[in-house]
């Protein structure tokens, strides 16, 4: 059985989301290269994983390697959920697989479970977000969100086939970006496992 990866093509058109097995990913690369030579600013892509890989860690971790190693400005780590607990604590991490995308502040960014599908794109637009340090908010929605005064956590749960999914994603990243009171989680609930 193949695994399938939806990668965007620079559009926030699901018309113009093609699909490939993660084989494929390649052939994508030059496009996806393209879009990550915008980055003005680093980026970090901080994975969660564990040693007894849960079904979809070590996956995610190939993928969001594998889109880490298109850009100079993006930076990969990997810690063990068991293990590495002071990692686990700072990022508030509470289940596998997790990937963070930071810049040079912690924007609150998680994707729990592996952005593949329709999801490519969400983590797409959160690294390139990061990169340029700011979100695509209109300046009235910006001020509205700093108005917020206490933590709020947004957490979109995803379908692999929801085509609206990946906008209600990006919202909330956006969301986070504006706001170092809010943070935004993504979530895959058949694919990441809550570990107590």
């Amino acid at each position: 059985m193949k695994k399938m990866v939806v990668l965007y093509q620079n559009s926030s058109s699901p018309s113009d989301l093609h699909c490939c097995s993660q084989k494929a990913f390649h052939s994508y690369q030059s496009t996806i290269r393209e879009r990550l030579a915008q980055l003005k600013g680093k980026v970090r892509i901080i994975n969660f994983t564990q040693e007894l890989e849960c079904e979809f860690c070590k996956d995610t971790r190939k993928l969001v390697k594998d889109v880490s190693e298109l850009s100079n400005k993006i930076s990969f780590e990997s810690y063990d959920f068991v293990s590495d607990k002071e990692k686990v604590q700072e990022f508030n991490i509470d289940k596998i697989p997790a990937t963070v995308v930071m810049g040079d502040r912690d924007y609150g960014i998680i994707f729990y479970g592996i952005p593949a599908g329709y999801e490519f794109a969400s983590l797409l637009e959160a690294i390139e977000m990061v990169g340029k340090g700011q979100p695509t908010l209109s300046t009235h929605a910006v001020a509205k969100v700093k108005d917020i005064k206490k933590p709020v956590r947004l957490q979109v749960f995803v379908t692999p086939t929801c085509p609206y999914c990946p906008a209600a994603v990006v919202t909330t990243h956006q969301l986070a970006m504006a706001n170092p009171l809010i943070t935004a989680d993504w979530s895959k609930p058949l694919n990441s496992h809550t570990f107590q």
